[in-house]
């Protein structure tokens, strides 16, 4: 079985909606900045920045994260009251809010890691097949069994690589070996250790 992560029409998304839900933002800043400023937690103002089921952008190309990447500019903009003009990197890393292809990253880690310590439900588990799993069902004695690796499903297009499938080993392999072997009691550890691997590849890498 694949699991799709599919948003009907999300490409369409046309640049006047993006405009003005910046625009609201912008209005917000102006006539709200006491309210921004006493706001305890200011990350509700992203809640619609693909931070809830974000996993389904999955393998969706630069130009069409790029719009929601421009909306959270805006919202970080908002939040800290700058300027158009200031630059808005140094700003998020402030607020420790990880760009939205980290963000989507970060989500597809977190699935694989209740799929490695079986604490996923069936249908995410039965979607990838761990290395060590795949080497025993062909009995063969590669080195690669004995990692936490998953195999990456064969696919034939680029849509399909937005199959869970795919897109899910294909984040997990790429975490170092610490943070697969993280302790599978203690799920905010390694939300933790998570964040802080993407936020040095958002903000700390050249």
């Amino acid at each position: 079985m694949t699991i799709y992560f599919v948003i009907p029409n999300f490409e369409n998304i046309s640049p006047p909606m993006v405009s003005s839900m910046i625009r609201y933002d912008e209005q917000i800043c102006r006539y709200n900045t006491i309210l921004i400023y006493d706001m305890p937690h200011p990350n509700i103002l992203t809640g619609y920045l693909a931070c809830y089921c974000n996993s389904v952008l999955a393998g969706l190309p630069v130009t069409t994260l790029e719009p929601l990447q421009r909306v959270q500019n805006a919202a970080t903009r908002l939040v800290l009251n700058l300027s158009f003009r200031d630059h808005v990197k140094p700003a998020l890393a402030k607020l420790h809010w990880l760009p939205v292809k980290f963000r989507i990253q970060y989500k597809l880690c977190l699935f694989m890691h209740h799929v490695h310590y079986i604490s996923a439900p069936q249908y995410l588990s039965d979607a990838v097949q761990s290395v060590a799993t795949a080497s025993r069902n062909r009995r063969t004695g590669l080195r690669s069994a004995d990692t936490a690796n998953y195999v990456k499903r064969c696919t034939r297009t680029k849509f399909g690589e937005r199959g869970f499938s795919f897109a899910g080993p294909a984040a997990w392999n790429n975490l170092p070996n610490d943070l697969q072997s993280c302790s599978n009691t203690n799920t905010d550890a390694f939300k933790k250790k998570l964040k802080t691997f993407f936020f040095q590849c958002a903000f700390e890498t050249d």
